[in-house]
């Protein structure tokens, strides 16, 4: 994706680090863990250093609800935010760093970090539970703060479906709470 090369190509000439959180990560482990293709939908993109993302690519996209900014590549969506700028990480006072993310993820599936070798030397990953839950198929909520509850039942649904997992107890009674009120 040429486009997406040069959104990187600006964010490492910046100084910026970016590593993906969540569903493109996500998926990138399901397939290898399950062994079937799996089309990921858009890139989230957290990024950190002592420039903004949206300085550096305000002009190629719009706001997003992150706080940070929403591109289109050629053949991917991307929502990219600052790293100081996450929901919970605010919310909270927690540590502003890269092995915080996970335990800020919506699901269990989700607290998953690929940090790219094109920003870190070598490819690794930060994990808290995506692989087990990946490996048990199960919708789980990952925080106990959930920002946005009437969204989170969409989704907690959506992917479920989606990717065939079987809601957790704690997500059913979630739902019902939420659609109940």
């Amino acid at each position: 994706d040429p486009t997406f090369r040069r959104y990187l190509a600006r964010i490492r000439e910046s100084g910026l680090q970016i590593v993906v959180l969540g569903g493109w990560a996500r998926d990138g482990r399901r397939e290898l863990i399950c062994g079937t293709p799996v089309v990921s939908r858009d890139i989230d993109l957290v990024a950190h250093g002592s420039a903004s993302v949206t300085d550096v690519l305000a002009s190629g996209g719009v706001r997003n609800a992150f706080g940070g900014v929403a591109l289109k590549a050629d053949t991917i969506h991307l929502d990219l935010w600052n790293l100081r700028e996450t929901f919970l990480i605010q919310r909270h006072s927690l540590p502003v760093a890269y092995e915080t993310l996970p335990s800020t993820a919506d699901f269990t599936f989700n607290a998953l970090v690929f940090m790219p070798a094109e920003f870190f030397g070598g490819p690794s990953v930060i994990e808290r539970g995506a692989i087990e839950a990946i490996q048990t198929r199960v919708v789980e909520f990952a925080t106990q703060d959930i920002a946005m509850p009437v969204v989170q039942v969409a989704r907690a649904l959506i992917l479920a479906v989606r990717m065939s997992y079987r809601l957790s107890d704690a997500v059913m009674a979630f739902i019902t709470d939420i659609c109940s009120d």
